[in-house]
């Protein structure tokens, strides 16, 4: 879900989150080369702090980990300062696949 100003200023985007208020998703991300630079050092932070000091090439079994969406790293960004925008798209129709019964749903209404 994302939270946003009227001029649509993003001031939040929350992952999957089923306790909101919050009337619209985000589906869409496209970004400058600010957010690239700031992509690949939470990326490498997180890999830091996952492996430390070793080549990734050279890790025969990697510690247990979870996968961090990428609405997590334009959150974190939004925190650091970095300017965020959205645009409505009203009349539009969404439906995350991402869960077993999303999918089923999908598959009885579209096919």
């Amino acid at each position: 879900m994302v939270e946003f100003e009227e001029t649509g200023r993003v001031v939040g985007i929350y992952e999957k989150s089923a306790y909101t208020h919050l009337p619209y998703m985000w589906a869409i991300a496209v970004w400058q080369p600010s957010f690239t630079k700031f992509l690949h050092q939470f990326v490498s932070q997180r890999q830091h702090t996952l492996i430390g000091d070793q080549i990734p090439q050279g890790i025969k079994e990697f510690p247990a980990y979870a996968e961090t969406p990428i609405g997590d790293v334009i959150h974190a960004a939004l925190k650091t300062g970095l300017r965020v925008e959205a645009e409505v798209l009203a009349g539009g129709f969404y439906l995350d696949i991402g869960t077993p019964d999303n999918l089923r749903t999908a598959m009885a209404q579209f096919t």
